[in-house]
């Protein structure tokens, strides 16, 4: 594989997991918004929070819009729009469940495999260990634009859209869509451009303190290496500072070893010549 391809796919995967944190600090901060044969009513996703509504095509109150600004919108679809299914798949394969269901989609589902837009939910099948019973809602993409462009109308963008089924409105709500999961090309375009502009800000950080890094190494080992010549010749001068000293201290050494042994000889020779010949001999002590 080629290097500009693993590196291309590396910034894709950087940039979803940017919009995947982005959207997950959001969804921290969750509005809800039910849509209606009159319209949409918006409430907090936290209970006991007022709500407000507003017609097909009438915007939000300013106040409202700017109240909710930079909070995570779940579109609730009606359960008219719904279509269920239900399909049942082994225990052991929980987690193949969504390419079965992918596969199955097309021949469950009144609209053309590209035209329908669906989620499911996974359950223990009621007395029968060995079985999953896979829940599916499916509607038509085209209800799925037109709900998002009303809602767009009305000053709020969609990043979730789930629905219920009909016998089960208190139950768990399923994911028909969702920005992150849906994010296509130009979804990812500006995380992608930033992350790259950062790792084109790195490479040319780590190249200039690379340089900087080979030119004070350099710089240092000719400081070091004149530091050694200068040492050496301190050294030489201080040995040759050092030669006459030493030469004259062996000199006088061995100049006084000589004479106290010519002391000694003399005054063995002294005492063993006749007296009569140590009147005409000079004596040691005149000599040394």
């Amino acid at each position: 594989m080629r290097i500009d391809t693993i590196l291309k796919r590396w910034i894709e995967l950087l940039a979803a997991l940017l919009v995947g944190l982005r959207e997950f600090r959001r969804a921290r901060r969750a509005l809800v918004v039910a849509r209606t044969d009159k319209g949409f009513v918006v409430r907090e996703g936290k209970p006991n929070h007022g709500s407000a509504e507003a017609a097909i095509g009438a915007p939000l109150s300013a106040e409202i819009v700017r109240e909710v600004r930079g909070q995570f919108v779940t579109l609730e679809l009606p359960a008219d729009e719904i279509v269920v299914r239900r399909i049942n798949i082994p225990a052991q394969a929980r987690e193949f469940a969504a390419g079965i269901v992918q596969n199955q989609i097309e021949r469950i589902s009144p609209w053309q495999g590209d035209q329908v837009a669906y989620g499911f939910a996974v359950e223990a099948s009621p007395g029968d260990a060995a079985t999953l019973e896979v829940r599916i809602l499916m509607t038509a993409r085209a209800i799925l634009d037109a709900a998002r462009e009303e809602l767009g109308a009305a000053g709020l963008a969609a990043d979730r859209m789930v629905a219920r089924a009909r016998a089960e409105p208190s139950g768990a709500a399923i994911t028909l869509w969702s920005r992150l999961g849906s994010a296509s090309d130009s979804g990812l375009t500006g995380p992608r451009r930033l992350i790259a502009a950062a790792l084109i800000g790195m490479l040319g950080v780590s190249i200039v303190l690379s340089t900087w890094a080979f030119v004070s190494a350099a710089s240092i080992r000719t400081e070091t290496d004149d530091v050694s010549a200068r040492a050496a010749a301190l050294q030489r001068q201080a040995r040759g500072a050092r030669t006459p000293s030493a030469s004259l201290a062996w000199v006088m050494r061995t100049f006084m070893s000589i004479a106290a042994t010519a002391r000694w000889a003399c005054r063995s020779s002294h005492l063993s010549t006749p007296f009569s010949w140590r009147l005409a001999l000079p004596r040691c002590q005149d000599l040394f």
